[in-house]
C-alpha cells in the first residue's frame, strides 16, 4: 500500500488587535464587567448556609415525626386490642345461653303443669 504524504499548510495568521488574554487592560475590563458579582456570591453563600441550617432542622423534625407516627401506630394497635377485648362478647354469649336454659326450663314447667 503506497503512503500518502502529509499535507503542509501555512501557519494561521494572528488575529487583529491585542490578545485579550494577555492584554494589561484585561483585568480592568473584567473588574468593570463583574463589579457586582462578588457581593452577589457572598450573599448566595450566606443564603446557602441559612438553607443548610434549615435543612438540618427539617431533617430533625422529620425524624421526630417518624418516631411519633411509629409510637402512635403502636398505641392505636394497643387501643384496638383493648377495644376488641372489651366488647362484652363473652358476657353476651353467657347471657344468651342462660336465656336459652331458662326458656327450656319454662317449657318443662309449662309441660308439667298441663
Amino acid at each position: 500500500m503506497p503512503l500518502i504524504p502529509r499535507p503542509t499548510w501555512a501557519p494561521l495568521p494572528d488575529p487583529p488587535g491585542p490578545d485579550p488574554a494577555t492584554a494589561t487592560q484585561f483585568q480592568q475590563l473584567a473588574a468593570e464587567e463583574l463589579e457586582g458579582i462578588e457581593p452577589g456570591c457572598d450573599q448566595a453563600g450566606a443564603g446557602l448556609a441559612v438553607t443548610a441550617a434549615a435543612l438540618t432542622d427539617a431533617e430533625s423534625a422529620s425524624d421526630q415525626l417518624g418516631l411519633d407516627l411509629a409510637a402512635g401506630a403502636a398505641e392505636l394497635d394497643a387501643m384496638t386490642a383493648e377495644a376488641n377485648a372489651d366488647t362484652l362478647e363473652l358476657e353476651l354469649t353467657q347471657a344468651a345461653e342462660q336465656d336459652a336454659e331458662l326458656g327450656s326450663v319454662d317449657d318443662e314447667i309449662g309441660g308439667a303443669l298441663t
